[in-house]
């Protein structure tokens, strides 16, 4: 799918449709990172992951991190996230669920109060109750893991800062309840193309330049990176020559345009006939 999105394959009934789900940029893009080293991306880019209320100075990735496997599509309580990336430390594994937007905002139902009066249907809040209560269970199509505690949650999305208001909303939601494991942080897809388009830590095959090159257009071709001078827009302009164009095949620029002479003296006959009248 990756390269069917790269080179306009997709079926023309369904491409915008395609191009605004957050489940199409997750295959395309975290699935892609799952093929390279976990050190040369994906660790890198969830550190750069800010915390949620700022206060908060647990990082994203504990020190010490061994291996990372990404697990797509989860069950968050009665809803499903996008991927679950399990960190694998010397002693214990920890968790972190992931929530990918790219146009659209928070997917939220109807806002109601359950039995105990608290507020249901903000997709962060029920993300966050799933969490605390440590719901968290793989998709069908990964039978291997068993219900995760203690993970932490980060909102993926195309923004340059953090939507304060998106979280600002959920968070007000849940004043009042008791603080658990659960973490909230925020990290953008514009974080990935520097990342991608560096020069790795150690040396990497064919087949994994070629990957890189392929998320870097991608993200290229959805805008998603972040500004980085005047410069950097130059590899991006067509090319300007020095010379006129002009020159290549003619010694003289063109001549403007003019109608034939005869045209023109019938012309200016018939205005001075005009003006004798």
């Amino acid at each position: 799918m990756l390269k069917a999105e790269l080179h306009n394959k997709l079926p023309d009934d369904t491409r915008v449709a395609l191009d605004r789900l957050e489940d199409l940029l997750t295959s395309n893009l975290l699935g892609s990172l799952t093929y390279l080293p976990a050190e040369h991306v994906l660790l890198p880019w969830l550190r750069l992951a800010r915390a949620y209320p700022t206060h908060n100075t647990e990082a994203l990735v504990p020190d010490g991190v061994l291996g990372a496997r990404v697990l797509f599509w989860p069950r968050a309580g009665t809803r499903e996230a996008d991927a679950l990336v399990l960190l694998r430390l010397e002693s214990r594994t920890e968790a972190i669920l992931v929530e990918c937007k790219y146009e659209s905002g928070k997917s939220n139902a109807a806002i109601v109060e359950d039995s105990s009066g608290k507020a249901q249907g903000d997709q962060l809040v029920d993300y966050w109750r799933a969490l605390a209560s440590g719901n968290i269970r793989p998709s069908r199509a990964d039978t291997s893991a068993t219900v995760i505690r203690g993970v932490k949650l980060v909102y993926v999305t195309a923004h340059g800062t953090m939507p304060i208001a998106d979280l600002d909303e959920s968070w007000k939601r849940l004043t009042g309840e008791e603080p658990s494991l659960a973490r909230f942080y925020w990290l953008s897809w514009r974080d990935l193309h520097s990342l991608v388009t560096q020069e790795p830590p150690t040396p990497t095959d064919e087949s994994q330049r070629n990957l890189r090159r392929d998320i870097a257009a991608l993200l290229e071709r959805k805008s998603l990176l972040r500004f980085r001078g005047f410069d950097s827009l130059a590899s991006r302009l067509p090319p300007v020559s020095a010379t006129p164009a002009w020159r290549e095949h003619w010694s003289l620029p063109p001549l403007p345009f003019l109608p034939p002479l005869p045209l023109l003296a019938e012309r200016g006959l018939n205005t001075s006939n005009e003006d004798e009248r």
